[in-house]
């Protein structure tokens, strides 16, 4: 049963396409108003929740939404409720955009656990899995190099360096994309039965280490963009 929200009516509202990036699918999602809704009210988080599950049939109190490596809202249901309302358009959020589901339907859940109460030793089947883990670890590793040298390189670099500054936003813009990527690798790698709690507790540890690079890209490609910005508008001839 799908958790439904409790959504403010503040500014008018409309129809958004949005593509849904949920394992390796990528599936059209139509978010919109529904019936219940007076005439005027926004697109909030609890419409973009309401579509997820349409498509995905993954809960609400199941769904882990991502828009441009931020998290859209958490899972209990004091913050549900609170996020819910949330206006899509103050996100951000616009027609075309990308939005990422991690989260499995209930029953994958229930036969995860099955799985695991099954098992009775031995995984030598979940190798190929776990092998798989440690290559994406290997590159997540990769990644948190790149972006600690990007990080200190862009904070050593001269404020009035635009094009230093240029150079920089290209390769975090370029590692969040990578980390994305990579996010959805991960995603995409279900747990078997023979997987074991050692490979759901590997793959979490990797989501979250994941969510934490893309967190940090976010930060540091506003605070550079912003410098990139006022170096800009300096430049500008007066009275233009």
């Amino acid at each position: 049963m799908t958790t439904r929200s409790t959504r403010s009516s503040a500014r008018r509202g409309d129809t958004m396409e949005l593509i849904l990036i949920f394992g390796q699918k990528k599936l059209p999602m139509l978010v919109s108003l529904d019936g219940s809704d007076r005439p005027g009210e926004c697109l909030t988080i609890g419409h973009l929740s309401d579509a997820v599950f349409e498509v995905s049939q993954v809960e609400a109190s199941r769904q882990k939404l991502i828009h441009r490596g931020k998290t859209l809202f958490k899972n209990d249901p004091h913050s549900m409720q609170a996020s819910f309302q949330t206006d899509l358009a103050s996100l951000g959020i616009k027609n075309g955009d990308r939005i990422m589901l991690l989260g499995r339907k209930a029953t994958e859940k229930e036969d995860e656990a099955a799985f695991s109460n099954k098992k009775s030793g031995g995984n030598e089947k979940s190798e190929p899995l776990q092998g798989k883990l440690q290559q994406l670890q290997s590159k997540l590793d990769t990644i948190s190099e790149r972006l600690e040298a990007g990080v200190i390189s862009t904070t050593s670099t001269n404020s009035q360096d635009l094009p230093g500054l240029k150079s920089k936003r290209r390769l975090l813009m370029e590692l969040h994309e990578e980390s994305m990527r990579l996010l959805e690798t991960v995603d995409s790698i279900t747990a078997q039965e023979d997987s074991g709690p050692d490979f759901r507790t590997q793959r979490k540890a990797l989501v979250n280490a994941l969510q934490s690079k893309l967190d940090l890209c976010e930060s540091h490609l506003s605070d550079v963009s912003s410098r990139i910005q006022c170096l800009e508008q300096k430049d500008q001839p007066e009275g233009s």
